[in-house]
């Protein structure tokens, strides 16, 4: 991601920082290495939006360790205090053998607010609660982030077909209301 802002809280200024090492498509990605007592953080530029709860946004994430890790989707209300104002939305915990993950989110389904920025943070106090007997910290890779806003029109959402013949199907959805 271009114009992001990284803070890491171990004073490493190498990180986060744009590699070749892993990606999942294109070129780079953004690597990130949280320690223990040390969050790393990674800020998206502020979103041109009147709303933040009417974005869509999503990503892949990779991590290189042996054992589970996980990493923290929020937002962030000040970019000059990004600590304090980062607000989790989710806690995404993938294990060793997942590969890649892609997640896509919708703002509006987990919070309301003034806030202008999408964050993820590298947390090993979480991971050394998914993993007692290893503390130490390990790479993890951002990649492939889509930020947009929603169409005044949403998608319905759980589409099911049924009933289908030569001439006819019967379609059943959820409206996902206004976007």
């Amino acid at each position: 991601p271009y114009n992001w802002t990284g803070l890491y809280m171990d004073n490493d200024l190498s990180y986060p920082y744009v590699t070749t090492n892993q990606k999942k498509a294109g070129s780079r990605s953004v690597e990130m290495y949280p320690k223990l007592g040390a969050p790393i953080y990674l800020v998206s530029p502020k979103l041109n939006v009147e709303d933040i709860a009417n974005v869509r946004f999503s990503f892949s994430v990779y991590h290189t360790a042996a054992y589970d890790r996980a990493v923290t989707v929020g937002i962030v209300s000040d970019i000059n205090n990004i600590v304090n104002t980062f607000v989790p939305i989710d806690t995404i915990i993938f294990n060793k053998d997942m590969g890649w993950m892609t997640a896509e989110y919708i703002v509006g389904d987990y919070y309301q607010g003034s806030a202008k920025y999408i964050a993820f943070k590298g947390d090993d106090e979480l991971n050394a609660s998914l993993n007692a007997s290893n503390k130490n910290g390990a790479q993890f890779y951002i990649d492939d982030v889509s930020i947009e806003e929603l169409p005044s029109c949403r998608y319905p959402e759980n589409v099911l077909l049924k009933s289908i013949t030569t001439n006819s199907v019967t379609v059943s959805f959820t409206n996902p209301g206004k976007a």
